[in-house]
């Protein structure tokens, strides 16, 4: 993790980038329930507005999680986190 760390602090362009489909790595987080990288990520400047190709926000990506998870810990701990980020 150490090493990730380090290259998103030297490489901060890193945060935003997007792929084919327009998801940055806030998306995943969201979509995955990565809340620990969610946070990272936010914490170094992740853009919470993110819109992907479908206009779908990292906020998007996790209610969606959130309704496929039935609203396990996880699940419910990303919606906060990203709620109190925006």
């Amino acid at each position: 993790m150490m090493g990730a760390l380090t290259m998103l602090q030297n490489e901060r362009k890193l945060i935003n980038l997007y792929d084919l489909r327009g998801r940055t790595p806030l998306h995943f987080a969201c979509r995955n329930g990565f809340v620990n990288t969610a946070k990272v990520l936010l914490d170094f400047g992740a853009n919470l507005f993110a819109r992907d190709n479908e206009f779908l926000t990292p906020m998007d990506d996790a209610f969606e999680r959130q309704r496929q998870q039935g609203f396990d810990e996880d699940s419910s701990s990303l919606v906060k986190v990203i709620d109190e980020a925006s």
